[in-house]
């Protein structure tokens, strides 16, 4: 991110495994040959940037650690009908329990919760989840319900027992990024055959939070990549989104990315 407003962004995933060769399989274990087969995709995005003022949510005195840090609003992916909130690292979120009237924290599958998309109204996770606020009243506004530090509770044992804790809102930046296009390449090498694809897709956006209202680390809701064709057909594939916008990994969670700052020596 430069000081212009412009951004570069580039990301790489490389994955390369060795195996015996096929052709080889049934000769001498200690001559045969061994085959590669490698896979690396770059996807690169470039633009320009624009950011906002926002508040975040900042969590402190849960006995679960994970829970106290600052979360920030996502108004593009909805639960209960409310925006969700997500921790700097991406790994908690806190989502309106609708059935309940109150709100619920969470995790990412990855990091051992249910997932978002197990806790949409009516999935199997709803209402699941190991904190939740006080209820939100008639007349109330949804999001200053978070903020009220003694009306939280934490499980503990399979019961929920009241908690107090340190809830407030601090100063944040919401930030909105636009690529003019996306720019995915693909190589592939299976022993000695090898081919690579490139995909352009046209203008993107995607966004982000900066910790802080200056200087602090960034995260960011990844787009999806360009639609894929399957093999030896035109149906496009389209996985199932949780949320609105914004791309998603294979366990169905937002894909986030976080990127701090690089200290000066």
């Amino acid at each position: 991110m430069r000081e212009d407003g412009r951004f570069s962004l580039e990301l790489w995933r490389f994955y390369e495994s060795w195996g015996a060769s096929s052709e080889t399989q049934q000769e001498n274990p200690q001559t045969r040959m061994l085959s590669n087969d490698s896979e690396e995709v770059r996807v690169t995005l470039q633009g320009t940037y624009s950011s906002n003022k926002e508040e975040s949510l900042r969590l402190r005195g849960f006995q679960r650690e994970g829970i106290n840090q600052d979360f920030t609003e996502d108004r593009d992916c909805l639960v209960g009908g409310q925006p969700t909130w997500w921790s700097l690292d991406g790994l908690f979120f806190l989502y309106f329990a609708e059935e309940y009237s109150h709100w619920k924290v969470n995790a990412v599958r990855f990091a051992g919760g249910d997932g978002i998309k197990a806790v949409h109204v009516g999935a199997r996770k709803s209402g699941s989840g190991y904190a939740h606020s006080g209820k939100v009243t008639s007349g109330t506004n949804f999001a200053d319900v978070l903020a009220r530090g003694s009306e939280w509770f934490e499980v503990e044992d399979d019961e929920w027992e009241t908690l107090q804790v340190d809830a407030r809102f601090v100063p944040a930046r919401f930030v909105e990024f636009v690529a003019k296009e996306m720019v995915v390449e693909e190589r592939h090498k299976h022993g000695l055959e090898s081919s690579v694809d490139r995909h352009v897709d046209g203008e993107v956006s995607f966004r982000g939070w900066r910790e802080g209202l200056a200087g602090g680390g960034v995260k960011l809701v990844l787009p999806p990549i360009p639609e894929r064709r399957t093999v030896d057909s035109d149906d496009v594939v389209v996985p199932s989104k949780p949320c609105m916008q914004g791309g998603f990994n294979m366990l169905g969670d937002p894909d986030i990315l976080n990127f701090r700052p690089v200290s000066k020596l």
